[in-house]
């Protein structure tokens, strides 16, 4: 239950390459700072595996060019996750564990900070999470979070997401929890700036709100949306050709029975 402190930055390269690091079970703290270029590529971060496996609070900085590049990240079970992706394909491309009944906080602000052209990294929900997932894709640069994959969680627990910047989201799929009771919480989308939302795949949870904000030029523009099948669904788009396209538009369905 003690508290985990472990600095990976400086000179030479890759400081704690391929390190496999387990977590400390609650009340301690798992601290974890990868400051440099690769200083923890392909690093695996574990959950605890014994005791009652109730983690503590995780907080993961991965400032520097390909400081965390595919990694796997487990988030702690029941306490705060907070990750920060900074710098050039800081986070590309790798899988990251939310809490099952905590709040997952993860923030990519870099070019390709979270995402690629061939593959983005993913985000997992750990089993029938009601945990609430806040997701920031900024506007530092551009494809901060391209062709991102998200899991949103289920009931009570939100999933915000925001996409400011050009070509931010770009190619995301974000999906409705898949595990559990299927009935995902409410799901707020900001997609705002040039083609953020861009040929994104966007399910609403089946029977909770859905805001989906599209500000910008052509900032959801072919994008596929699903809406809820008995809850309000709520688009906004607001932007030259922001939902529009003169020969492949989006396209909002909805959940049957709508």
């Amino acid at each position: 239950t003690g508290s985990l402190n472990l600095a990976c930055g400086g000179v030479p390269l890759k400081e704690c390459l391929e390190v496999d690091v387990t977590c400390p079970n609650k009340p301690g703290v798992c601290n974890i700072d990868c400051t440099e270029e690769s200083a923890c590529e392909s690093m695996v971060l574990r959950r605890p595996t014994t005791g009652a496996l109730d983690g503590g609070e995780l907080v993961l900085n991965c400032h520097g060019l390909h400081s965390c590049l595919s990694a796997s990240i487990e988030c702690p079970t029941d306490d705060t996750c907070n990750i920060e992706c900074v710098g050039s394909s800081a986070c590309r491309p790798s899988n990251i564990y939310c809490p099952q009944t905590s709040t997952c906080n993860i923030l990519c602000d870099g070019l390709k900070a979270c995402g690629e052209s061939g593959f983005g990294s993913v985000i997992h929900q750990s089993g029938p999470a009601t945990g609430t997932l806040n997701l920031t894709c900024t506007a530092t640069q551009q494809k901060s979070c391209q062709k991102i994959t998200v899991e949103c969680p289920n009931n009570p627990g939100d999933c915000n997401i925001d996409c400011s910047g050009e070509l931010a989201c770009d190619e995301m799929v974000l999906k409705r929890p898949t595990i559990g009771a299927l009935d995902g919480g409410a799901l707020t989308l900001n997609c705002n700036g040039l083609n953020s939302c861009t040929d994104s795949n966007i399910e609403c949870p089946t029977d909770d709100q859905c805001s989906i904000d599209c500000i910008g030029s052509q900032a959801c523009r072919r994008a596929d949306m699903y809406c809820p099948g008995t809850v309000p669904c709520n688009i906004v788009c607001d932007g030259l050709k922001a939902c529009g396209e003169t020969t492949a538009p989006s396209t909002i369905h909805q959940v049957a029975p709508a």
